[in-house]
C-alpha cells in the first residue's frame, strides 16, 4: 500500500468523501487520487453498493436494525450522488478527451451511462412479510449480477405491488436505460424525480436526460440537465459541462 492509499485508510476519506464530511480541497485531491488509482475507487464502488442496500432496506420499519442504519437516506443518498459524480468525472477523463466535436459522437457520450449504479445484493429482513420487497430483493440480485433482461420482469412486479417504492422505480428505470430501452425507461425515471420528499432526485434527473440523448431528444434532456444544475448537489459539474458541451456543438463546422 502506497503513502496515498494509507492516508486515505488512515483518515477515513472514503467515508467522508460520501458523507460531505471533505473540504473541497480535500475533495479534490481525493478525486485526482481515483483517476490513478483502482484500489481506492474499487473500496468506494464497495462502499456505494453496501448504502443503497441500506437505503432500500431503511424506508421500511421491518428491516435490519444494524449500526450503520443511523445514517439513513442521508449516507445512502450522499453516498449515491458520490459516486455518480465519480461516473461523470471517468466518463470525461476516458470518453471525452481527445475526440473530436463531432456533433453526433458528442451526442452519442452525452448518451452513455458509464457504470450503472451499483447494488449489493443482502438479505433484506422482512422481505418474507412484504412481497413487494422480497420481488425487489430478487430483482436487484438479477441487476448486481448484470443480468438486467431478468432483473426487470421482478422489478416490474414489485412496483405493481408498492407503486412508492422509489429504489424499484430507480433501479427499473436504469436497467431499461441499459437495456437500450427508453420508451420504457423514461416513466419510471419521471416517477422518480416527481417524488416528495425524493432522495433520487439528482440522479432521476441525470438519468432522464441520458435517456432523452438516446431519443435524441435535446430539448428535454437540457431541461433535465438544468434541473440537475438548478439543484446544487454535487453532480451540478458534471451536468453544467455537458450543458457546455451541448452549447458548443452550435459551433462545430458542418
Amino acid at each position: 500500500m502506497d503513502a496515498a492509499c494509507k492516508k486515505v485508510d488512515d483518515e477515513e476519506i472514503i467515508e467522508r468523501y460520501l458523507t460531505g464530511r471533505l473540504s473541497l480541497e480535500e475533495a479534490e485531491a481525493f478525486e485526482q487520487h481515483l483517476l490513478e488509482c483502482q484500489r481506492c475507487f474499487s473500496e468506494l464502488q464497495w462502499r456505494h453498493a453496501a448504502a443503497i442496500e441500506l437505503e432500500s432496506q431503511t424506508v421500511r420499519p421491518a428491516v435490519s436494525s444494524r449500526p450503520l442504519r443511523r445514517y439513513g437516506w442521508r449516507f445512502a443518498t450522499a453516498a449515491a450522488a458520490g459516486m455518480l459524480l465519480l461516473a461523470a468525472l471517468f466518463s470525461y477523463v476516458f470518453l471525452f478527451r481527445g475526440v473530436k466535436p463531432d456533433s453526433e459522437a458528442v451526442i452519442d457520450q452525452l448518451a452513455s451511462l458509464g457504470q450503472p449504479p451499483l447494488y449489493l445484493p443482502s438479505t433484506i429482513r422482512g422481505a418474507k412479510s412484504q412481497p413487494a420487497l422480497e420481488l425487489f430483493a430478487k430483482g436487484m440480485r438479477e441487476y448486481a449480477n448484470q443480468k438486467y433482461q431478468d432483473a426487470v420482469p421482478l422489478l416490474e412486479s414489485a412496483a405493481r405491488l408498492d407503486p412508492d417504492h422509489l429504489p424499484t422505480a430507480f433501479y427499473l428505470g436504469i436497467s431499461y436505460l441499459i437495456l437500450d430501452q427508453p420508451d420504457a425507461g423514461i416513466p419510471w425515471l419521471v416517477k422518480v424525480v416527481r417524488a416528495d420528499p425524493n432522495p433520487y432526485a439528482e440522479e432521476g434527473h441525470w438519468f432522464l436526460s441520458k435517456a432523452y440523448f438516446k431519443k435524441g431528444n435535446l430539448d428535454e434532456a437540457r431541461r433535465e440537465l438544468e434541473a440537475v444544475v438548478k439543484l446544487e448537489g454535487s453532480y451540478a459539474p458534471p451536468a453544467q459541462n455537458a450543458l457546455e458541451r451541448m452549447k458548443a456543438l452550435r459551433h462545430v463546422p458542418e
